[in-house]
């Protein structure tokens, strides 16, 4: 029996019916599509308890201007601290359509000028604590061993692992901070930290959808009633 004879025995529904049968279709293949990276830098300060020193570039106010460069060649500003303190950066928003970022490296580019010293005993000396805030939260820091000194300057970094959201990512600060040595029997002289750079690269992934189409159900010329459509995976035209 033919598609015109279905329709002339049972009417124009079996056109609907079959036609919509015929024309079902899904999508395929969603996934989350390759890890992207950016990085961001500091653009407003929260709290700028270090101080600042050399050359402003006056890219954004306080300390902020100090550690936002790009290039590592650049050591003629930076923020430094002798006694403890802290600062916390605002960073820039994530320009990318970031639907999930599954990580934040933070990296903060320092030397200890000078180190700590004793007229008596054996000083002790200090980490580097750093890390991030995100929607105003609680703080999530690290400790990292300082090892150039004297104007070598190396790189600290930590990885935080997590699933953020591009609103996430867009309230991200970024946190630096030296303590002070304990005291060594008589007398101390603090070291003296400096940061030029701090930097957050984002890992992110977007939603990645294979455009493309499959019919549930081929079309079918000779339709016999109540028999079964055959199923297929061709492709859509």
């Amino acid at each position: 029996m033919t598609l015109t004879h279905v329709i002339r025995k049972y009417g124009v529904l079996s056109l609907l019916v079959v036609s919509t049968i015929c024309s079902l279709w899904y999508f395929t293949n969603f996934a989350w599509a390759a890890q992207s990276s950016t990085t961001i830098r500091p653009n407003s300060t929260i709290n700028g308890g270090w101080t600042g020193a050399g050359t402003a570039d006056n890219s954004c106010t306080g300390n902020c201007m100090r550690v936002d460069e790009v290039s590592t060649n650049d050591n003629t500003d930076y923020a430094q601290a002798q006694a403890a303190a802290n600062d916390e950066y605002g960073m820039q928003d994530i320009n990318a359509d970031a639907q999930r970022a599954t990580n934040i490296l933070l990296r903060v580019r320092m030397t200890r000028q000078s180190s700590e010293s004793c007229f008596l005993g054996t000083p002790q000396n200090v980490p580097l604590q750093m890390g991030i805030r995100l929607n105003g939260g609680s703080l999530q820091t690290v400790s990292k061993t300082v090892t150039g000194s004297n104007g070598t300057y190396a790189w600290y970094e930590e990885n935080f692992s997590g699933s953020f959201t591009q609103a996430d990512i867009n309230t991200l600060q970024t946190y630096i901070a030296k303590a002070n040595a304990p005291s060594c029997g008589f007398g101390i002289t603090q070291a003296v930290f400096r940061v030029t750079m701090v930097e957050a690269v984002i890992t992110w992934q977007t939603p990645e959808f294979d455009q493309s189409a499959s019919r549930i159900y081929e079309n079918q010329n000779n339709v016999q009633p109540g028999a079964s459509l055959a199923t297929t995976n061709a492709m859509a035209d």
